[in-house]
């Protein structure tokens, strides 16, 4: 069985993909205990970056400029 690529796997956990390729994804995830393991990973990743993003711009660091844009 062929593993899912990082970039796939990075498309799927930010929900870049069309219906059947998410689909088929998540198909194959059920069938692949690897790359079920490696997409929550993943992920995990990818919503703890953004999470850090977001906190950043909510707490800047003394002497920074606050953005007033709401993301």
């Amino acid at each position: 069985m062929k593993h899912l690529s990082v970039a796939l796997m990075e498309q799927y956990a930010l929900r870049e993909l069309s219906d059947l390729e998410m689909r088929k994804v998540e198909e194959h995830v059920t069938l692949c205990p690897e790359c079920m393991d490696r997409l929550e990973g993943e992920a995990g990743a990818l919503l703890g970056l953004r999470l850090m993003d977001k906190s950043r711009k909510m707490f800047p660091a003394p002497g920074a400029k606050r953005s007033t844009k709401a993301k």
